[in-house]
Order: C-alpha cells, then sequence, then structure tokens
C-alpha cells in the first residue's frame, strides 16, 4: 500500500523566509511537534495540487549537512534517509551565493528530485540585485523558481514545478520497468511502501494471522516475521491493514 500523499522535505538555511514558504504552500493544514528523541520542534504542512495530495515536511534551518548542532544533524539524516520523495532547496536572493552551499550539499546527499527556490526577490530588486535564474537551473541541473513568499508571487508556480519533477520521477519509474530494470522500480516501492516496517494481517484460507512486514525480496515477495520470530517470505495471499491504525476493518 503506497503512501497516500506524496512527502517533500523543505530545506534552507535560517532567515531565507523558509518559514514563509511553508505557511503559504500548507496555510493551516499543519502538523507540529518535536523530532523522535529530539527538543527541536517539528512542522509537517499538507498541500494539494492537480488532484495529488503532498506532505511536506519542514527541516531545521541548516548552513550545512556536515552538523555542528542538532538541528544540522536532524536536516541530515532526514535529507539521507529516503522517506521523502522530492525536495524543496530554499535560497536567499539577497545572499545567493551563501545558501549555494546548502544546495550544492543537498543536491549530492538527497537521491531524490528537487526543485530550488530562490526567495526573497522582492528585497533583492530592492537592492538591485538581478538574478539569471534560467542559468541558474541550467548550471545545477534542477529547476529553480523565483518567490516573493511574503507577497505570495511564484507560489503557483512552485507548486506546479514540484509536481512536475515528482510526475517526471514516476515517468523514469515507468520506463525503467517497460525496459526490464526492476531496480530502480524497488527502490521507489520500497521507500514509499505505507505497511513496510509496521504490523499488517496475512488472509490466507479464511484465516487471519498478525505478521510484521519487513521488506519486499527483489522477486516482489513480502518478508515478513511471524509472531514466533521466523522471517518468511510471501508469494501468495492478501495483506491487510484493515482493522489497524484507525482502518475500518
Amino acid at each position: 500500500m503506497p503512501n497516500e500523499a506524496h512527502i517533500i522535505a523543505l530545506a534552507g538555511n535560517p532567515n531565507v523566509g523558509k518559514s514563509t514558504v511553508f505557511n503559504a504552500l500548507t496555510g493551516l493544514r499543519q502538523h507540529t511537534g518535536n523530532w523522535p528523541g529530539k527538543t527541536v520542534a517539528a512542522a509537517r504542512g499538507d498541500l494539494t495540487y492537480g488532484g495529488e495530495r503532498f506532505t511536506l515536511v519542514d527541516l531545521p534551518g541548516t548552513y550545512s549537512l556536515f552538523p555542528n548542532s542538532a538541528e544540522e544533524e536532524i536536516a541530515r539524516d532526514y535529507l539521507c534517509s529516503g522517506e521523502a520523495e522530492a525536495v524543496l532547496i530554499l535560497a536567499d536572493a539577497t545572499c545567493l551565493e551563501r545558501s549555494l552551499n546548502l544546495v550544492l550539499q543537498t543536491l549530492e546527499a538527497a537521491d531524490v528530485p528537487a526543485v530550488v527556490c530562490v526567495n526573497l526577490l522582492d528585497e533583492a530588486a530592492k537592492k538591485g540585485i538581478v538574478l539569471d535564474l534560467p542559468a541558474l537551473s541550467h548550471a545545477l541541473g534542477v529547476p529553480v523558481v523565483g518567490t516573493a513568499a511574503s507577497r505570495g508571487e511564484g507560489l503557483d508556480k512552485l507548486r506546479a514545478a514540484l509536481a512536475a519533477a515528482l510526475i517526471e520521477e514516476l515517468d523514469k519509474l515507468y520506463a525503467a520497468l517497460q525496459s526490464g530494470d526492476t531496480a530502480s522500480y524497488l527502490t521507489a516501492y520500497r521507500r514509499d511502501c505505507l505497511t513496510l516496517r509496521r504490523e499488517v494481517q496475512l488472509l490466507w484460507q479464511d484465516v487471519k494471522e498478525k505478521v510484521t512486514a519487513l521488506d519486499v525480496d527483489d522477486q516482489f515477495g513480502l518478508v515478513v516475521r511471524r509472531a514466533d520470530g521466523t522471517v518468511e517470505t510471501i508469494r501468495t495471499g492478501e495483506v491487510s491493514v484493515r482493522g489497524l491504525y484507525g482502518y475500518v476493518e
């Protein structure tokens, strides 16, 4: 069972308007708490575009993925975890060179589609700064969108760029699958599958058995751990979460 919403990580330096972009994209559809085992605040927000649902994960502001603080460690670990399907990297239009350090590190560390958002274009204009965003996009090899989030400018283009980046990635996975390359598809499926590393029910000849879904093997069999600790690969039958995690039986 795939996730219902596409997860996008939001990364950027402190004071580049990351919270403004996050709030503008997600509105009041936000959930806050702390990162597991940390006192650092965590925020997630939901948005919809083109009929698709997205969850935006606001990472702590960081200048580098070589951590010197708990915040930087959280950002690095999340970007490398594979949980996000895409990453949105914010840069400061008034001081682009400083932002590019994190942009380049994130593009190298996160093996997922990326979009760079150059925010604070209004402030840059006041200082007489002119940026060639198409040239920057060509140099980085990823879409670059300019915004002035506090004024709501460029946000529609940003939503469209994020959706397009994910669709392009799906097209690549489909083409790989058509050519017989299942490795890329399996990697994406393992990342996005909601049931992996969770308790599920096996439905087999009118018998229900609770097991833990561990992995999907290279032949698309489901690797599970039974209650007695034994590990087995299941290739037939039905897997269900009905009656679990709030789903209706």
